[in-house]
């Protein structure tokens, strides 16, 4: 005769059982509709306060920003004047030179390498002597490789 209570759940695997129903029944997406809801008590989401920015307010204008192609948007370049040149301590990228421009009412940075094209051709532009720099105006283009990748170029 067959022993039916080996094959009946013992109570710690009933409970696991029921529990397992209960998770495989309830709505998955309760959880994911109630994230970041400050009401809830079991939130565990980051709740941002927004409040404090006032509705239709520009952003506060940026200070200086690293000068990138995409802030070239004339085909024929941009005609930017050069702020200061620093040479003191290296830049965020590890680039001994610093040249500052202003075009367009912005102000931007452009590190560059000793071994740079670009430092090379600001060089025959403006003088070995980047003290006097200051107050120059240069081109500041963009050229693109057969790749479709951009990169900036220097010229008078």
């Amino acid at each position: 005769m067959l022993d039916y209570t080996k094959f009946t759940p013992k109570p710690k695997e009933k409970a696991q059982e029921e529990s397992l129903e209960e998770f495989l029944a309830s709505d998955p997406s309760e959880e994911f509709r109630n994230r970041g809801n400050p009401e809830k008590e079991n939130s565990t989401m980051i709740v941002l306060q927004t409040n404090n920015i006032p509705e239709n307010a520009k952003a506060a204008a940026r200070g200086v920003q690293f000068l990138k192609p995409m802030h070239i948007k004339t085909t024929d370049g941009e005609k930017a004047k050069v702020i200061k040149v620093t040479s003191d301590k290296k830049d965020s990228f590890g680039n001994p030179y610093t040249v500052y421009f202003t075009f367009g009412g912005q102000k931007y940075s452009k590190g560059f390498k000793p071994t740079s094209d670009n430092l090379a051709s600001l060089v025959s532009l403006l003088g070995p002597d980047e003290t006097k720099w200051a107050g120059k105006f240069v081109t500041i283009g963009k050229q693109v490789d057969d790749e479709g990748g951009e990169r900036l170029i220097f010229t008078k």
